[in-house]
């Protein structure tokens, strides 16, 4: 409740606050610059940022009633040239607080397809990144715990973190079964003439809501390597990547799950990725849409998946009028292991535990640049009762202070 009014009053003052500034409704944050306040601590090094998100799901298709979700993160950032230190560097951090359901809908099946991705795993209160960030002439390096989903937020139609763009996992941040949601490690950016270069060397363990940073690699080591490139075709950018990450951790045998003892060692994940953009602004490049494709396999075992297929178009300024609007219809498949589904008609056969598909689709109305409200629908295939279709609507807002 305390946080609710507190979110209230500070729509209420924001106006009052920084009239001075530029018109409340062209502020790319809701308080603006606070009376010079936010520049001048960003002028000494010290930027802090806040987004407020709420879901409110149901499901169509049966009788459960819908619920509540909010999330409120807290950014943090310190640039260690600015507080005279040294340069290139910048120390960072995001803190998470839920309050209300997260709208995992259980019966849905394997957790690939969440269908809020804001809520995904998690808890009241928790830390979901702290790392170091160094910049070089045409590289970058970061290290600490990182939150993958923080690494995708802006990509152009998969990602969101599931504040913007589309609120199923399966298209905000497409599964591999092997990078965990947040993780201990190093990524290393370098762009050179005409490919981008992304190396990870990360910790197994997924560190999601985890505040402890003890026994890195005890359980293993992840490796990965993408490469990107970008160029014009028709006068409008197009994209291809490939990406490769290996993970030398252990897990349960698929094919004979219920046995403790009996492990399987060493996971894989292949993807291509691609996208051309359809419309493309001329005065401001950004502003486009376009079609996207990803497609990945991978081992089936001790990964619990074998690939996974995602499609979609969408992007923003679908009405040239409507700039700061986001859309986008998707399409995703999960190729679940095959090992695990033969073991589980092996212990039942009256129980199937098949591939998982959906179809979602959503648009973002910017009330202003700070403020927007997503309306969403989802048609889901899931793993279990593989033949009902699952009907999710939801509506999303995400004011950024």
């Amino acid at each position: 409740m305390k946080l609710k009014q507190s979110i209230l009053a500070s729509l209420l003052i924001a106006p009052f606050v920084t009239a001075q500034e530029e018109s409340f409704l062209e502020r790319g944050k809701l308080l603006g610059d606070v009376n010079g306040h936010r520049s001048a601590a960003e002028n000494k090094g010290i930027k802090l940022d806040a987004e407020y998100t709420s879901v409110y799901q149901g499901a169509a298709s049966t009788d459960e009633s819908g619920d509540n979700f909010g999330r409120f993160d807290i950014f943090a950032s310190f640039d260690t040239e600015k507080l005279g230190l040294w340069k290139g560097g910048s120390f960072h951090t995001q803190m998470q607080a839920h309050h209300g359901q997260s709208n995992d809908f259980d019966y849905l099946g394997t957790p690939y397809i969440a269908p809020n991705t804001a809520g995904f795993m998690g808890e009241d209160l928790f830390l979901s990144s702290l790392y170091y960030l160094h910049q070089f002439e045409s590289a970058g390096l970061m290290i600490g715990k990182i939150d993958a989903f923080e690494l995708l937020k802006n990509a152009d139609f998969y990602g969101g973190a599931g504040r913007y763009g589309f609120m199923n996992l399966a298209l905000a941040a497409p599964p591999s079964g092997v990078v965990p949601p947040a993780f201990l490690g190093a990524l290393v950016n370098w762009r050179s003439e005409s490919i981008n270069w992304t190396f990870m060397l990360f910790d197994p363990k997924d560190r999601y809501t985890d505040s402890g940073f003890s026994d890195p690699f005890a359980n293993g080591l992840n490796m990965s390597l993408t490469a990107s490139h970008t160029r014009d075709i028709a006068g409008r950018k197009s994209n291809i990547s490939l990406s490769g990450t290996y993970s030398t951790s252990e897990g349960r045998d698929l094919s004979n799950p219920t046995d403790t003892q009996a492990i399987s060692s060493g996971k894989y994940n292949l993807r291509v990725q691609a996208s051309h953009n359809i419309y493309q602004s001329e005065t401001d490049p950004s502003l486009a849409w376009g079609v996207y494709m990803r497609a990945a396999v991978a081992d089936g075992n001790p990964n619990a998946l074998n690939g996974t297929f995602s499609a979609g178009i969408g992007g923003n300024a679908l009405l040239a009028s409507r700039a700061n609007d986001q859309w986008g219809v998707g399409y995703f498949y999960n190729d679940i292991s095959d090992d695990f589904q033969s073991a589980i008609k092996q212990q039942n056969a009256n129980f199937e535990l098949a591939d998982e598909q959906g179809v979602e689709a959503y648009y973002s109305y910017a009330l202003t640049p700070a403020v927007s409200i997503t309306t969403d629908i989802q048609f889901i295939k899931p793993a279990v009762n593989h033949d009902d279709t699952n009907i999710l609507m939801g509506i999303r807002s995400n004011i950024r202070f």
